[in-house]
């Protein structure tokens, strides 16, 4: 299959968890038509379906941390084999789950960035608090910039 797929995982009806969402929404006005877009509550095996086969997948989900920096992003590189732990999350089975059980069964793409946006509310209700709503453009830009160097063979390794 090949090529770049961003998965935007979150629920736009859990406050801060719809971060990834309205980043993707930002990305539809400035990628290109080929670039593939997914959302997804972040169940493992349809992350494993997004992803199988790429050359690149962009993961952006909202994220919590403690002590935590609303708005804050973070950005992992991952190789094919590396290891992603999953912690607590509204997902079930969730991204560090895909990752564990891709690398497992060799379904993991031949290069995976995830941007993790520090929230701050994830209780019931749609809107983001002042500092995820922020950061949601960053993300876009910095997913974008990924997309750009994909298309161009540039893509930088992780260090």
């Amino acid at each position: 299959m090949g090529g770049t797929v961003v998965i935007a995982i979150g629920n736009e009806y859990r406050q801060d968890d719809g971060a990834a969402p309205a980043a993707l929404r930002l990305l539809h006005d400035t990628c290109a038509p080929a670039d593939r877009f997914a959302h997804t509550d972040g169940e493992a095996s349809r992350l494993l379906r997004l992803w199988q086969g790429r050359n690149l997948a962009v993961v952006v989900d909202a994220v919590h941390a403690h002590p935590g920096c609303p708005g804050r992003i973070h950005r992992l590189d991952l190789a094919g084999t590396a290891l992603l732990r999953g912690g607590a999350n509204t997902h079930g089975l969730g991204l560090g789950e895909a990752v564990e059980l891709g690398r497992i069964l060799d379904l993991l793409p031949d290069r995976l960035v995830v941007l993790g946006i520090e929230g701050e509310h994830f209780g019931w209700g749609d809107g983001l608090s002042p500092a995820v709503a922020e950061a949601v453009p960053k993300a876009a830009s910095l997913v974008h910039d990924l997309l750009v160097e994909a298309a161009s063979g540039q893509l930088r390794r992780p260090v």
